[in-house]
């Protein structure tokens, strides 16, 4: 028998004697009634692990920026963003880059590896063409030679040169993890070369 709000259902017995006599040899009628007990237990809550939140994530990402910037910078990540004399703080390439890379189901930290590697975090950075290469521009260094490109003044703008690298990177599923997406990204596929960044920082902060 099933009741609302019961989680678990005991059948006792209760046992009746005849008033007249005791329970045991002579005694009278003996019956064995069923009787329900209803045993109410607190309801179990499931532990569901949350996924960190955003400014969490956020956080995570400026310790990674911290900590590449200081391979180069002894003074920090600050001090460099000081020095580009940009108005963007390191709080704010974080969000660029923790939105971004969840948008388009990307390792933030792959995001942090090619901003560092292509401008150091600066926003603001066009390539030259010395050398018959192609101009790029912007934080992820784009190149703007191919058709359907945007603009170098497109690319100015961080957030705008983070989503659309992030974008780009998104087209090979399954295939853009670590140094292999890095050198790819870089290169094509057969450039792997020296990109340790994403893997090195994974191994200081986690």
């Amino acid at each position: 028998m099933k009741q609302s709000g019961v989680i678990g259902l005991v059948t006792g017995a209760l046992i009746v004697g005849s008033l007249f006599g005791s329970i045991g040899e002579g005694a009278h009628a003996i019956e064995v009634i069923p009787v329900p007990i209803v045993v109410q237990q607190e309801p179990q809550s499931e532990c569901v692990p949350q996924p960190p939140s955003r400014e969490a994530r956020i956080v995570k990402v400026v310790q990674a920026m911290e900590a590449i910037a200081q391979t180069e910078s002894p003074q920090g990540l600050r001090k460099l963003l000081e020095v580009h004399g940009e108005p963007y703080t390191a709080e704010d390439w974080a969000g660029f880059i923790v939105d971004r890379a969840e948008e388009n189901g990307l390792d933030p930290l792959v995001l942090v590896s090619i901003v560092w590697k292509e401008s150091r975090f600066s926003a603001w950075v066009e390539g030259d063409r010395k050398k018959g290469r192609a101009r790029s521009c912007g934080a992820t260094g784009v190149r703007t030679d191919y058709k359907g490109r945007p603009t170098c003044k497109q690319l100015m703008d961080p957030n705008f040169a983070i989503g659309w690298t992030a974008q780009h990177l998104a087209k090979f599923p399954g295939a853009c993890d670590g140094d292999l997406c890095l050198s790819r990204y870089n290169g094509g596929k057969y450039e792997v070369r020296v990109w340790r960044t994403t893997d090195w920082m994974r191994r200081q902060l986690l």
